[in-house]
């Protein structure tokens, strides 16, 4: 069984609501996390689709996880691991694919700016603690302890920083990996401006095989968004 996920950062405020809809539905993911989700920023076309994680909210705490109707899973939003003045929730599902248990956790950290620079490592090195082995060590919301995990996300953070490539010791496997433009960015100051910073992941369990990473467009946001397939071993 092949599981295609796509993580994007819409940007709080983002009026390109029909846009925004298209580019998702054209991915085909059979989940779609979106960050800094609010009500209006995509439109209700997603007839194949549960909701199954809708926490819409003014400014950048929002969080919609959408999982095909042909899955079943459970879902729960949880604080960040680590609080401070920018701290940001995380959305956790657990499913079953091909009588594997996989936890997704949709991740979002605080930027490195004034104010919120503080919270951001932290919060990174609490996540490294949940997984020894691709595995998870203990239950985190949804998820469960010994299911494999997806972490899909906005770190705020470059794949140099030390934190970024720690992940590698507790078993995870970078999407960019399996792209061919391992070093297209996903984010600039503004969302008309090249996107030359990699601060957007998508990190697989290394049990699971992934085939395939890519970027996509996202209108109106200064992110792009982050897209894996895998294949279930």
């Amino acid at each position: 069984m092949d599981f295609k996920i796509a993580v994007a950062n819409v940007y709080a405020g983002n009026h390109n609501t029909e846009k925004v809809t298209k580019e998702l539905l054209v991915l085909d993911a059979d989940a779609i996390i979106l960050l800094e989700y609010t009500k209006n920023i995509i439109t209700e076309k997603f007839y194949d689709y549960n909701f199954i994680l809708n926490e819409p909210r003014n400014g950048v705490r929002g969080i919609l996880i959408l999982l095909k109707k042909e899955y079943i899973g459970k879902s729960l939003l949880i604080e960040s691991p680590h609080k401070s003045q920018c701290s940001m929730p995380f959305g956790t599902v657990r499913l079953t694919l091909d009588n594997l248990n996989i936890s997704i956790i949709a991740v979002h950290i605080p930027p490195p700016i004034k104010g919120c620079a503080e919270g951001r490592k932290p919060a990174i090195r609490e996540i490294h603690k949940w997984i020894k082995d691709d595995k998870l060590v203990k239950n985190v919301g949804a998820c469960r302890k010994d299911d494999f995990v997806i972490l899909a996300g906005d770190f705020n953070s470059l794949p140099g920083e030390k934190v970024i490539k720690e992940f590698k010791k507790t078993g995870m496997t970078d999407s960019v990996v399996k792209s061919k433009f391992s070093l297209e960015g996903t984010w600039s100051i503004y969302d008309k401006f090249p996107k030359i910073f990699r601060i957007d992941y998508i990190f697989v369990s290394r049990h699971l095989d992934l085939l395939y990473s890519d970027v996509f467009n996202v209108p109106g946001s200064d992110h792009r968004g982050v897209i894996a397939q895998i294949k279930m071993q």
